[in-house]
């Protein structure tokens, strides 16, 4: 071993460290750096001219006179011809702090106008790559600090430009494209609109695409620099000619920059131009564009959003109808791109059939059962497919309501139990088979056109497999005969009292919530049309695209990450749309909060307080508080999002419910994971703002205890965050002056860490001290009154770091006060 040390040491010894020959040291360093640029200007060494250069800015801060500045200018101009690319990029990345120093003096702004950016213009058309893309960076460093104007970039830097773009080079062209789209935002409007949209315009109609395409990712920023009425006359024009370029790649760039093309719009301009745009790249024959278009659809709609607009307090004055979950809208499987509403207005096929999910509910006050059938053929009747628009809707109610009404009647004269059903029984087998196969069925709604056997009505026991498999959506009879449902007038909410009446389902309203989603009657489906999409806000054929992000037809066409992309976007529609109008995208949301991606549900989670934000506390109770719940037992990658904004959520629902959430707290302290340390410091942190919103009870009984848990843990960024949650539920102990408990507190603090036998409890306790004195969270004389002995006790602790901990915080808090 000792032999292998010393070949391993000797081998250290050997090996030669390369030093840079700009970082060696020599005797030219105590030289001052103007007299070093005159000593070496021209130098053949390469290395010492590359020095040159570097030294030029510090150089004309030694400039005492105007030759000494002579001097230096002299130098920058020479070395800017350098044949070595090495020493014009180092002269190139001075010219910024030149140009600062010359503009600090009045007197040398001149030079900077007639000497300094000829330079920066000679740079930008450069034979060398790497010194050209020096140069672009150094023209968008000087006009970021405005150190140049855009009279300046006028006469010295366009007509460089202009050359580039006239080239018949890919290359020249596209650096022309890069630079103009960049610095064009930068300058004022009035020069963009005479100088430099004509030469977007000559870009824009390039031959080679990438052109083109440079020039489309570039139209959001532009579009922000010109005024609406300039925008409209000269930067729309030019961005809706590169949306139908031949190129898909253009077209995707189009659309990556959609969105800030449309902040810098008036509303008329983005509902007549920009919409009709968008439309097209939704239903692009690229799927790439399409791809690219769904992902920007929830923050296009979002600019739809008017930030004046006062929302009125309709919380607990919605109609049932609103409050309802609404059918999710189908997108035909057929023509992806173009969704269409499978509703009471929706054309019928040729044979009259159409394929629509089917829903069975029959119900009695005891008891129901629904069967939810997926893709089954269904004859409807034209008169049952009207519109909520029908002259005859009325009539047709009645109709199936006093049609509902017979079958109840029959139900019970036939002996059947107090509530109705219908389940293939269990064989007879006394019973003549063939007979029981020639009998013919029995049809009861002649309007829906189903089918049912007489021998299917039987006996059953309740519904307790309603809720056994979720996949388990089809049932059948014996003859394979789907099984259709009857329901025509029943909504959500009448389908919760049903099925919630009285609990004898067995089902709570967190269960109805995800299941009502599946709930699709033929009877509502005109009504979703005419109130679902009955808004103003967003265009109804976007809105349609969007709520068809979560449609499995689409997923597979198009991108599969399209729920993650509606999820990551849906704060920003349902903020555009409002309150008032949160039935058109209720369904979505249901959808969205049950996808079996968790990233997707993780997404949902960190914005769940900023839908509570906008939907207010009432609607946030009756159409949240069952999504958060999902949350909170869901894995720890989705908990985190809960838990993140958890103080914020419990902050806007009622003090009823914020109590029952304060009990679940203790929960997160049980992890997938005990090695997610920041999963513990997240809990820390909501604790803390969580005490503002708590009452002295809830402090004591709840927060408590698990900041003294979380002020023992393992990771110091824990423990801090602990210990200030412990100095402020004292505070707001002492301000709601009960004094029981903020004195059993203290009490507990200073018998849990300033008397422990854990060294590092101990250094806990001394922390929590430095903490309230900072803080002030208790005066001095409470202070000394509590903690002051314990304190005094561990300076003489034979923990090292202890006495650390305590002599810090004596000598920088407590020595002060």
């Amino acid at each position: 071993a000792d032999i292998l040390f010393s070949n391993d040491f000797d081998c250290i010894e050997d090996e030669q460290v390369e030093v840079s020959p700009l970082d060696e040291e020599s005797e030219d360093d105590a030289i001052d750096p103007l007299l070093f640029v005159q000593k070496y200007i021209s130098s053949d060494d390469t290395v010492k001219r590359q020095r040159v250069a570097r030294s030029l800015a510090d150089a004309m801060r030694w400039t005492e006179s105007d030759s000494d500045v002579e001097v230096v200018l002299l130098a920058a101009e020479q070395l800017a011809m350098d044949i070595e690319p090495r020493v014009r990029i180092d002269v190139i990345e001075e010219l910024p702090d030149i140009t600062a120093f010359c503009l600090e003096d009045s007197r040398s702004i001149d030079i900077v106008l007639n000497r300094l950016l000829p330079v920066l213009a000679k740079y930008l058309c450069d034979p060398h790559d790497q010194v050209r893309k020096s140069g672009h960076a150094t023209l968008f460093s000087m006009l970021e600090h405005q150190l140049i104007g855009s009279v300046d970039v006028e006469h010295f830097v366009v007509p460089v430009l202009s050359k580039m773009a006239s080239a018949d080079s890919c290359m020249s062209q596209l650096e022309a494209a890069r630079v103009v789209m960049r610095v064009a935002p930068m300058l004022e409007p009035e020069v963009i609109g005479r100088v430099f949209i004509p030469l977007i315009g000559i870009l824009s109609c390039a031959q080679f695409f990438e052109v083109r395409k440079t020039c489309a990712s570039g139209f959001g920023p532009l579009s922000q620099a010109v005024p609406g009425d300039d925008n409209k006359r000269t930067v729309l024009p030019l961005f809706r000619s590169l949306c139908s370029d031949s190129v898909w790649g253009v077209r995707k760039g189009c659309t990556e920059t959609f969105v800030d093309v449309s902040l810098a719009c008036t509303p008329e301009q983005r509902r007549d131009v920009l919409c009709q745009l968008f439309l097209s790249f939704l239903q692009d024959s690229s799927k790439w564009v399409q791809k690219a278009a769904y992902q920007v659809l929830g923050p296009f709609i979002a600019t739809f959003h008017d930030p004046h607009l006062m929302y009125s307090d309709t919380e607990g004055k919605e109609s049932d109808l609103l409050a309802a979950t609404s059918p999710i809208p189908l997108v035909d499987s057929e023509s992806p791109s173009k969704p269409t509403l499978l509703n009471g207005n929706t054309e019928e096929d040729p044979g009259g059939q159409m394929s629509v999910p089917a829903v069975k509910i029959i119900a009695s006050d005891e008891q129901t059962e629904l069967n939810y059938t997926e893709d089954a053929d269904l004859s409807l009747r034209s008169d049952y497919a009207e519109s909520d628009d029908s002259p005859n809707e009325t009539s047709n109610q009645n109709e199936r309501q006093g049609h509902m009404s017979n079958l109840h009647e029959v139900a019970e004269s036939e002996g059947f139990s107090s509530f109705l059903y219908w389940k293939t029984p269990l064989p007879d087998i006394s019973a003549d088979i063939g007979q029981i196969e020639e009998q013919p069925p029995r049809q009861f709604s002649p309007q829906v056109g189903d089918t049912l056997n007489e021998e299917s009505i039987g006996d059953s026991d309740p519904i307790g497999s309603l809720f056994d498999d979720d996949d388990d959506d089809c049932r059948q009879s014996d003859d394979g005969t789907v099984v259709a449902g009857v329901e025509s007038q029943r909504t959500d909410e009448d389908w919760k009292q049903l099925v919630c009446s009285e609990g004898e389902v067995g089902m709570d309203e967190s269960s109805f919530y995800r299941v009502s989603r599946h709930s699709w009657d033929q009877s509502s489906a005109g009504e979703m049309e005419s109130v679902v999409f009955k808004q103003d806000v967003v265009p109804e054929e976007l809105l349609e695209h969007y709520l068809s992000m979560i449609e499995p037809s689409q997923v597979h066409l198009i991108d599969p990450d399209l729920p993650l992309h509606c999820a990551y976007s849906f704060p920003g529609v349902a903020l555009t749309l409002g309150r008032d109008h949160w039935s058109c995208i209720k369904p979505v949301y249901s959808v969205l909060c049950g996808d079996m991606q968790w990233k997707v549900r993780r997404t949902l989670a960190f914005s769940v307080h900023e839908l509570a934000r906008i939907l207010g506390r009432e609607m946030t109770e009756s159409e949240l508080v069952f999504v958060f719940d999902d949350f909170l037992k869901d894995l720890d990658e989705v908990r985190i999002g809960v838990l993140s904004h958890f103080s914020e959520f419990v902050g806007l629902v009622s003090p009823e419910r914020r109590k029952r959430y304060l009990s679940y707290l203790a929960n997160f302290q049980q992890m997938d994971n005990k090695n997610n340390w920041r999963f513990r410091q997240a809990l820390a942190e909501q604790l803390g703002q969580l005490c503002a919103l708590c009452e002295p009870v809830d402090i004591h009984t709840h927060i408590v205890p698990i900041a003294i848990n979380l002020a023992t843990d393992r990771v110091a960024d824990v423990r801090s965050l602990a210990v200030d949650v412990l100095g402020k539920s004292l505070l707001c102990l002492r301000k709601a002056a009960d004094m029981q408990m903020a004195n059993q507190l203290a009490e507990d603090v200073r018998n849990r860490f300033g008397l422990s036998s854990r060294w590092l409890e101990r250094q806990t306790f001394a922390r929590f001290c430095q903490f309230v004195l900072v803080a002030n969270y208790v005066s001095p004389s409470e202070f000394a009154e509590n903690f002051l002995d314990p304190l005094l006790d561990l300076v003489s602790d034979s923990v090292a770091n202890v006495r650390l901990a305590v002599s810090r915080t004596i000598a920088e808090n407590l020595l002060s006060i």
